[in-house]
């Protein structure tokens, strides 16, 4: 397993759910994974741990209005990233992990913030 990557997604790989949190997120993370790249998916912050909890990590992406956002870096060198807003969670996946390098930070700049490159 890829050290960067969160618990919950590591349990999720091997099949290995510890406690109804880490369902919680597994089902979102289902989801997610189901759904084509940017898909956006709707979390309420009530009853879910918060994704710092679960070992996600604070992340830098153009805000679109968060109060915060994390990600989790994912075995094909994507990622989950997750906006933090008032009552609820925002979270899709993206094909590349800025904060995971050079090579990273080019494939989210193409592929999933091409407006980035545009205003550059």
């Amino acid at each position: 397993m890829h050290e960067d990557c969160c618990s919950w997604y590591n349990m999720f790989m091997i099949n290995r759910i510890t406690d109804s949190a880490d369902i919680q997120w597994e089902c979102v993370f289902r989801q997610v994974l189901a759904a084509p790249v940017h898909d956006e998916f709707q979390v309420p912050k009530i009853g879910i741990p918060h994704p710092i909890d679960q070992g996600f990590r604070s992340a830098t992406d153009y805000p679109k209005g968060a109060l915060a956002q994390y990600s989790c870096k994912t075995l094909d060198g994507g990622r989950i990233h997750i906006r933090e807003y008032e009552t609820y969670f925002v979270v899709h996946r993206d094909w590349g992990d800025p904060d995971s390098g050079l090579g990273g930070l080019i494939t989210h700049l193409i592929n999933d913030s091409p407006e980035v490159l545009v205003g550059v």
